[in-house]
């Protein structure tokens, strides 16, 4: 499509004849400016108010589209987000439950071990118990017979003793 120029060669031609030149001088002129204004505007050097308009008519399309677009893109991520949260959530509470439940179990067993224990030490100590008891009657048993001999011997050389202080209180009177 050609373009057409953008100014009136006839006016621009009478100008130029104002200014002094002669008709053939101011014919080429005009008909060489036309040339120039006619190859920028096929060459889409020079924009146009219409260009201009139109250029500003697609940039505004272009910035609506692009806003309808980021809103589109800002639902679809705020959708994408909440879901997941939600599924960020469910794990969470899944994995809390699971270990509040693996917590209670090793609570379980710990409380089990430790009765065990309890129990064990419970019956060593009484087995213990029962030896040093059994232990001590033995000694006690032991003890005493030996007091007792003690005693035997004592009561033999306490007669012994008077019988010899009998005999000699019967030589002394």
């Amino acid at each position: 499509m050609r373009a057409t120029v953008p100014f009136d060669t006839l006016e621009y031609l009478d100008e130029l004849k104002k200014g002094g030149m002669d008709q053939k001088e101011a014919e080429a002129i005009t008909k060489a400016t036309a040339k120039i204004f006619t190859r920028i505007l096929d060459d889409k050097e020079i924009a146009t108010k219409n260009d201009l308009k139109e250029l500003e008519v697609n940039l505004k399309r272009d910035i609506k589209d692009q806003e309808i677009s980021l809103k589109r893109d800002i639902k679809e991520l705020e959708v994408c987000l909440k879901r997941d949260m939600q599924e960020l959530e469910v794990s969470l509470k899944r994995d809390m439950k699971e270990l509040e439940n693996k917590t209670q179990h090793n609570i379980k067993e710990l409380e089990t071990a430790l009765k065990r224990d309890i129990k064990e030490l419970e019956s060593n100590t009484q087995h213990s118990m029962k030896e040093l008891e059994t232990s001590l009657k033995k000694d006690m048993l032991v003890l005493k017979m030996d007091l007792q001999s003690f005693i035997v011997k004592c009561i033999t050389s306490s007669i012994l003793i008077l019988s010899g202080l009998q005999t000699i209180l019967h030589f002394l009177r």
